[in-house]
């Protein structure tokens, strides 16, 4: 499945953010289109998303493949960060994810990469996400959104605090 057409019309108002998503149980690409639909319904604005990628699981090795996207959100500019991860955080709740254990199958995944230049480094959020640079499944569905956004992507990119060196 291919990502979506690049939405050009980039509000001012708008704070960017990046988010990705996965889904290793039940139907995993429903799920993951509905989370976009839910992120929209909280007065959020899905910007560009990746395809989705197929991805071996990171962790716990003894479950299903995930499938793997990355999202370009836009954020009104009265949500800080905190507001807009405990807004991830009740999407996951609402398709019925469970945390049994670290890596566990989950019906969803959403993680909070980066949130325009912000910085964070607290038991709730740290910004960006410690640990994107070490999965694939992050990064290359986030490149595919940012080489599709050309000099755009190029642009954006610089206003991710620590997103240097992505392409």
């Amino acid at each position: 499945m291919h990502g979506s057409p690049i939405n050009s019309n980039f509000s001012g108002s708008l704070r960017l953010a990046v988010v990705a998503l996965g889904a290793n149980l039940g139907d995993r690409a429903g799920t993951l289109n509905a989370a976009l639909v839910a992120l929209e319904a909280r007065g959020n604005k899905v910007l560009a998303r990746s395809s989705f990628y197929e991805t071996e699981p990171v962790g716990y090795a003894n479950q299903p493949d995930f499938l793997n996207a990355t999202a370009l959100v836009g954020v009104p500019e009265t949500v800080s960060p905190e507001d807009f991860l405990a807004q991830l955080l009740a999407i996951e709740t609402q398709f019925g994810r469970e945390r049994p254990f670290p890596n566990a199958p989950r019906t969803l995944d959403l993680d909070l990469i980066f949130f325009e230049n912000e910085t964070r480094e607290t038991p709730y959020l740290r910004l960006p996400h410690p640990r994107w640079r070490e999965r694939d499944f992050v990064k290359i569905p986030l490149r595919e959104i940012f080489e599709a956004l050309g000099e755009r992507g190029t642009e954006i990119v610089r206003r991710f605090q620590g997103a240097h060196g992505l392409f």
